[in-house]
């Protein structure tokens, strides 16, 4: 272990010198050139129309968040003891994941091994697949323009959008330096996270319940209309799930055996989820305001989730000193609305958020049902841990509710976890001991069939505009432009990531224009709404759709 801890202060130190090295070069950097790099760094580009624009960082504020991580990775480099307990922290918890999934893996038969390796890999191929098929959503588009093509100390750094889910974007960004697709940087940390996500769950699940009750139990999951859309875009979602699938787990494993290493895992979980997404804080909150319940050893409990806030804190300080703090507490999104609002609106939207986890109507009343039933039903010895369930899934739903914010449904995916358990404990009460595993697996694979095709049949109606600005900016390459004229949102977005994804000729340039402006001189390209144009020749148009509110794609020359 001394081996490790000297290799761990010998690479804090040298990231404090690196540090150094930046402030020195942003302590030197003569104005002008300062302002051209935080133009091109921080600033909105070509998305000029974009609300609630922040103000672009000063040298001062890129100097102290730097020098607030120096502060941070120096404390570690000098002080032992702090090393020696970071050390011990992820370490244990490395330890405790490892050996709860090694042991889960060794009761299983050699035939359940293989049907589970198949399964991942036929889950991780269709996901793929569905990536590859699949336009740029507006949020993937936007995410790159701002964070992910910008670096990763841009990404880590810059909250210019809630849609900045900081861990992926970090991620995105480190592969987008590599020559690839950007949509494909986008999305294989999505993919990466679903499957393991998977993986987990579905090992957490036979450790807790069986097989039989297993199987069914993780169809519901891998079913959910949720992580069926999310699994495979380039946003932060199934990076959450995989996060709280490893902190409900550590939970569980708490509850039964009071190993401390389990409370390790559950705080690197928690900082890890919520450096991917803020909001996540209400699972976190919810997971440890259930374990203050049921565990008798409450200090300890919370001495887990400060050390948790502290990371979290840590790891947040360059982003809330670059980007203000108004940043994260005051964006449209979480800006708390007054609880005469949220009483009028909580609900429904609580609802609509069910519906989108399970999959029909009803799915409110559905979960509740199955959840207190389990706590009901469950054996004496699982019986705390289907409680467990319960309480996670109510305070995850009254935690936003005090704070007066009505956050966007699919905040709520990481309830897929404590949901998937309880049914998996309901199952296995309801079903005589000793139910043949195998005889269930068609049931999962038809669950997960049908939902899967609902959703493609859907999707091109849910993200109508993704799916249209997909075709209009084929046809506007095909008109291969020395210059991009675009207006509104979200066109601009969509065409500009499609230029920078490539196919268009080098040199080419992209305007965004404040009002009305069709082409004018040969090689000039125009993508707008109908509504916003004059008339134009009809030898100029490249593409169209239907609607009052069609996109046109408008070359000064006729399409070749």
């Amino acid at each position: 272990m001394e081996k490790h801890l000297r290799a761990l202060r010998f690479i804090t130190a040298l990231v404090v010198v690196a540090i150094a090295t930046l402030i020195g070069w942003l302590l030197t950097i003569d104005e002008a050139a300062f302002e051209a790099m935080i133009d091109r760094s921080f600033g909105y580009g070509a998305i000029p129309d974009y609300p609630d624009k922040l103000p672009l960082p000063t040298r001062m504020r890129l100097i102290w968040a730097a020098s607030s991580w120096a502060a941070l990775v120096g404390i570690v480099a000098v002080w032992p003891l702090l090393a020696r307990a970071l050390y011990n922290g992820v370490s244990g918890a490395w330890r405790c994941g490892r050996s709860a999934l090694a042991q889960v893996w060794a009761t299983i038969p050699m035939w359940e091994r293989w049907s589970f390796a198949l399964a991942l890999l036929v889950c991780t191929s269709i996901r793929i697949a569905f990536a590859v098929a699949d336009p740029p959503m507006l949020d993937e588009a936007l995410n790159w323009l701002l964070f992910g093509d910008r670096g990763p100390l841009v990404a880590l750094t810059w909250y210019a959008a809630p849609n900045n889910h900081i861990g992926h974007s970090l991620l995105a960004s480190i592969i987008g330096l590599l020559p690839v697709d950007p949509l494909l940087a986008l999305r294989a940390p999505s993919i990466m996270a679903a499957g393991l996500a998977q993986g987990a769950l579905y090992l957490l699940l036979r450790r807790i319940c069986g097989l039989a009750p297993a199987l069914l139990a993780i169809a519901f999951a891998m079913a959910s209309p949720l992580v069926l859309y999310f699994d495979h875009l380039g946003r932060g979602y199934s990076m959450v799930l995989l996060a709280f699938t490893a902190g409900f787990g550590a939970a569980a494993h708490w509850l039964k055996a009071r190993d401390p290493r389990a409370l390790h895992l559950l705080t690197l979980a928690a900082i890890l989820g919520v450096i991917v997404m803020p909001s996540v804080v209400y699972g976190y909150g919810a997971l440890a305001g259930s374990l203050m319940l049921f565990s008798h050893e409450r200090l300890r409990v919370l001495r887990a989730f400060a050390w948790a806030m502290l990371g979290i804190a840590a790891l947040y300080a360059p982003s809330l000193i670059v980007s203000g703090t108004a940043a994260f507490s005051e964006n449209p999104w979480v800006r708390p609305i007054g609880y005469a609002a949220m009483a009028e609106s909580y609900w429904p939207h609580v609802k609509l958020a069910f519906e989108g986890l399970v999959g029909f109507r009803f799915g409110l009343l559905s979960a509740m049902a199955v959840l207190v039933l389990a706590a009901a039903l469950t054996r004496i010895e699982r019986k705390q841990l289907a409680v467990m369930c319960f309480s996670v899934v109510a305070l995850a739903l009254a935690l936003p509710f005090i704070h007066g914010v009505l956050p966007f449904e699919r905040v709520f995916v990481f309830l897929i976890v404590p949901l998937t358990v309880a049914i998996g404990l309901l199952v296995q009460r309801m079903l005589p001991a000793g139910a043949v595993g195998w005889l269930v697996l068609p049931i999962p694979l038809i669950l997960v069939a049908t939902q899967t095709i609902r959703l493609r049949q859907a999707l091109p109606i849910a993200e109508a505009v993704a799916f249209r600005a997909d075709g209009a900016c084929s046809a506007l390459k095909s008109s291969a432009p020395k210059r991009i004229i675009g207006q509104a949102q979200p066109l601009t977005s969509f065409a500009l990531f499609d230029f920078k994804r490539g196919g268009y000729p080098i040199g080419a340039r992209f305007d965004v224009i404040g009002a009305t402006q069709s082409p004018a001189r040969s090689g000039e390209a125009f993508i707008g709404w109908k509504t916003d144009l004059a008339v134009l020749s009809s030898d100029s148009l490249l593409f169209t759709d239907e609607g009052p509110d069609a996109i046109w794609v408008i070359s000064s020359a006729p399409a070749p």
